[in-house]
Formats: C-alpha cells, sequence, structure tokens
C-alpha cells in the first residue's frame, strides 16, 4: 500500500517554546498511531490463530472482533486440539538455537591467548546466562512471526548494580535492555526498515491520574474512547 504523508512542518518551521515542541512530539506520535493501527488487525489476526482462536477476526478496531460462522453439517464437525502453537513454539525454539552465537577467538596458538579467549567466551556465556538471554530472543522471535517487527531496547542505567573481579560495588551503572512488543513503540512511517530509524516512541497505557502526579501543571482528561472501555 503506497502512502504519503505531510509532516506538520519542515526544518524551516521549527517549533519555538516548550508549547511547540510538545506540539510538534504530539503530531509525530498522533502521525505515527494512525499509520500503526493499519497493521494492528493483521497482527491480532495471526496472534488468535496460533492460540487455536481461527473462527475470530479482528475489526479495525483491534479492541473488538468478530466470530466467523461455519456452516457446515454438524456431522462433519468434531473438536480437535490446538496443534498449531506447539509447532510455532517449536519452531521458535528452532530459530532460537540456529542463532549465531557470539565466542572469542585466540589472536595465537599460545597458552596465553588460548586461556584469554576461552576466559572472554566465559564471560560472555554469563552475561547472556544473567540477561536471560534465551528467554529474550524467543520472545523475539515469537512476535517477529506474529506481527513481522519487535524491537530490542538497550540502555546506561546508571543505578543498577555491576559485577566486577571484587564483587558487587553498589550502583555504578551497567547496561540494562528489554524487548518491546510491536505495541509498546512506534517508528517513523517513512521507514522502509533499513538502517537505524530517525526516532523511535515508547509508548504504554498509564492511568490519568499517575499522568498528572508525574506531570504537574498539566490536567488531562480522558479520551471519549478510554471512558467508553471504563
Amino acid at each position: 500500500k503506497s502512502m504519503a504523508f505531510r509532516l506538520p512542518f519542515t526544518s524551516r518551521d521549527e517549533p519555538s517554546g516548550e508549547g511547540g515542541t510538545v506540539g510538534y512530539c504530539e503530531s509525530l506520535y498522533k502521525l505515527a498511531d494512525s499509520v500503526r493501527r493499519q497493521y494492528e488487525p493483521t497482527w491480532v489476526d495471526n496472534i488468535r490463530f496460533l492460540r487455536g482462536q481461527q473462527w475470530d477476526r479482528a475489526a479495525e478496531d483491534v479492541r473488538m472482533w468478530g466470530r466467523i460462522p461455519i456452516r457446515v453439517h454438524d456431522t462433519k464437525v468434531r473438536v480437535t486440539s490446538n496443534q498449531i502453537y506447539p509447532l510455532f513454539r517449536q519452531v521458535c525454539s528452532t530459530l532460537r538455537a540456529n542463532r549465531a552465537k557470539l565466542v572469542a577467538i585466540a589472536s595465537s596458538q599460545e597458552y596465553r591467548d588460548r586461556e584469554a579467549a576461552e576466559l572472554a567466551t566465559d564471560l560472555i556465556e554469563w552475561r547472556e546466562y544473567e540477561d536471560r538471554e534465551d528467554e529474550r530472543v524467543f520472545s523475539e522471535v515469537e512476535w517477529a512471526m506474529c506481527c513481522g517487527q519487535v524491537l530490542r531496547k538497550v540502555w546506561w542505567d546508571p543505578d543498577l548494580m555491576s559485577t566486577g573481579v571484587s564483587g558487587m560495588p553498589k550502583k555504578i551503572g551497567d547496561i540494562a535492555c528489554t524487548t518491546l512488543n510491536p505495541w509498546e513503540y512506534h517508528l517513523p512511517p517513512w521507514y522502509d526498515g533499513i538502517g537505524d530509524p530517525a526516532w523511535v516512541i515508547e509508548s504504554t497505557i498509564r492511568d490519568i491520574d499517575e499522568i498528572n502526579d508525574l506531570y504537574s501543571g498539566h490536567d488531562v482528561q480522558e479520551e471519549a474512547v478510554s471512558a467508553s472501555m471504563g
């Protein structure tokens, strides 16, 4: 599907002040969200299919779905177990097991170099264990197969405790990472998947009272759709 988008303003018309910056960021979010919503029904259909709910189809608004009636004679219908999801998890496990592994290679056959390479490889494996890399990769493969995209977020957390050669120093910082499913972030609508996107908007659902507490001086009101959902 080919679509064209008109940005709120170009680099020659930069936002001025805090209000202009907030308005610009909000317009980018709404633009990215309107594009993402076109793909969400297919994502929901894929997930429900793998869960054995093949007769359900997501509506344009993914918070609703409709049941597709299957009109066949009763004698030709029998209840069967869902064999699709176990096969799907088996494929995910196979892809995870066959992924490339990071190892250290000795620069020479000398004993010191080989020992250093083994130590570095052990350190890599320990780090993957601490980060629960196998579980994370499995989850990312599942999301990639269901929705076609997933995001690994990596950042430096200064409040984490880091492990060193002398034990566990307190709050010197460490690398943190998490997996964001496609409903937890927005990409630029014009992003073609090549290289890194110009920006990523991470989003989550929060209570209105929590938002007003975090950002004092702002009075955020619930929207009509959230009120109708309770």
